[in-house]
């Protein structure tokens, strides 16, 4: 009987294809190995690690919300939330009031991330093998990143904290496997998911916000995908979940972005202090440019710390002036919340908008250094892995502002098990 384009589509966008030679048995092996792996070690790991976590148990990376806040306004914490993408938020606050501060967060979160690890690994080596590599090639493959003391450093970083790295990764190869089941057979069902895929993308790392546009594209000008039936069950997951939490930004806040973190213009700044020792060339530049941005912000620019995180946005004594519309924002989210969370302020997101758009221009002044600019700091920090072996390579030791209690990398159970013996 003659099949439909979406006949078995389901198999097409994520399965194994007839004659591809993939083996449940050996996938499931390697998923039961790495789940025993990640046992193990947090187990060897767990005496000298629980005793940094109860000295160092408020220790938590800045893209989440406080944990007290989680547990005392859940509600309020997500409803206002505009610093970071909300899906490691929710994930978060979920685990915070599910179990106790501060040993069995910590160890929740650790655990996640080694069955996130897993799941990637094992839908990585399908990948290879839907790709032609080979069942044991694309096994081997799997193994050589499931295995990288690189990511068990990941998964131990700020007790687990970094979670929301992992899940992009998971979410890369899931959309991978989307994008192979349309370009091999194109169909409503494979657009779906990989507009699934892309959207929580957003929705877990503002990197993504608009690799919606590209995979978009990607659709439009691939042989067979242009019909109206495809596109749209693409842009469904996209509107109603990206769509929808910019839609909740613009009503509970008063600004439309699709970007899922209020910090671009932040970042861009701390970056260029941390590759050039200062931001002493862009102040000399912003103060040349009387037009980068509305009042106040454009005199902010001029007062700003080297690190716009520890900027004391509210403190009277720094006399900022921060327009009185946007004071009353914030004083109606602290009252909402119980307490105010700095980095996640109308106040900072305004003048954080402001920076974004002057640091456009003043690049645009020199685009080539830019361009190696870039390529430095992505080496130096964005290098999705290897980084923080680089950054974190000691011992179980705290590092602020986040805290590494993870062995030596390249030591993995050996150290976890020495380790152990000493403590």
């Amino acid at each position: 009987m003659p099949q439909s384009p979406d006949s078995n589509a389901s198999a097409d966008s994520f399965g194994v294809e007839p004659g591809s030679g993939v083996g449940f048995l050996p996938l499931i092996t390697l998923f039961v190995l790495v789940q025993v792996h990640r046992v193990v070690q947090l187990v060897l790991l767990w005496p000298p690690l629980s005793q940094q976590i109860d000295l160092n148990s408020h220790a938590q990376i800045m893209q989440l919300l406080p944990r007290d806040l989680w547990r005392q306004e859940f509600h309020a914490a997500i409803l206002y939330l505009q610093q970071a993408p909300p899906l490691p938020n929710l994930i978060y606050g979920a685990v915070v009031n599910l179990v106790e501060p501060p040993r069995q967060i910590a160890a929740t979160l650790i655990l996640l991330n080694g069955f996130l690890s897993a799941v990637t690994a094992v839908l990585m080596a399908l990948l290879f093998a839907r790709l032609g590599l080979g069942r044991w090639i694309g096994i081997g493959l799997a193994a050589v990143f499931i295995f990288s003391a690189d990511l068990l450093l990941i998964e131990y970083h700020t007790w687990g904290h970094f979670f929301y790295e992992i899940s992009t990764m998971l979410l890369c190869v899931l959309a991978a496997h989307a994008a192979l089941g349309i370009a091999r057979r194109p169909g409503a069902w494979a657009a779906l998911l990989l507009g699934l895929w892309v959207a929580l993308l957003a929705l877990t790392r503002a990197t993504y916000s608009y690799f919606f546009i590209p995979a978009l594209l990607w659709l439009l000008l691939a042989p067979g995908t242009r019909r109206p039936s495809v596109l749209a069950a693409f842009l469904l997951p996209v509107i109603i979940l990206h769509g929808g939490w910019s839609l909740k930004n613009y009503v509970v806040h008063g600004y439309w972005s699709l970007t899922t973190s209020s910090w671009g213009g932040s970042n861009a700044y701390t970056g260029d202090g941390m590759r050039h020792g200062s931001q002493a060339r862009f102040r000399q530049w912003a103060g040349e440019m009387p037009d980068l941005c509305p009042q106040p912000w454009q005199d902010m620019l001029q007062q700003l710390p080297p690190y716009i995180f520890f900027i004391k946005i509210f403190d009277p004594a720094e006399k900022l002036p921060v327009p009185q519309r946007v004071i009353e924002h914030d004083e109606h989210i602290e009252r909402e919340r119980g307490q105010r969370v700095v980095l996640d302020t109308l106040a900072l997101r305004d003048l954080s908008y402001c920076l974004q758009g002057a640091y456009m221009r003043y690049w645009l002044q020199d685009p080539l250094s830019v361009i190696a600019s870039s390529w430095r700091s992505y080496q130096l920090f964005w290098l999705p892995v290897r980084q923080f072996n680089v950054m974190h390579s000691n011992p179980i030791q705290p590092v602020m502002p986040v805290f590494e209690p993870q062995p030596h990398p390249g030591q993995s159970l050996r150290a976890a098990w020495a380790l152990s013996l000493i403590h």
